[in-house]
């Protein structure tokens, strides 16, 4: 069940019309995006699969989200 979850989430988040990324939230790497928003940051899918989050938020984005992510962990 738990692998059909994971690939239906895949094909709705690849498939979204909005700019859409999920990542992990030790290490801010990319695991899905929508083509929506590699397109907006000027990326291929393969491109940006190889950055993290952190490589493509300004500095006090990123910030704030590394002490979101400490808040809940």
């Amino acid at each position: 069940m738990e692998v059909n979850a994971a690939k239906n989430l895949e094909v709705i988040v690849k498939s979204s019309p909005y700019p859409v990324i999920i990542c992990s939230s030790k290490d801010f790497s990319i695991n899905g995006c929508s083509a929506s928003i590699a397109k907006i940051l000027g990326y291929t899918s393969k491109e940006i699969a190889q950055v993290t989050l952190l490589d493509i938020l300004t500095e006090t984005s990123y910030k704030l989200l590394i002490t979101e992510c400490q808040n809940k962990n």
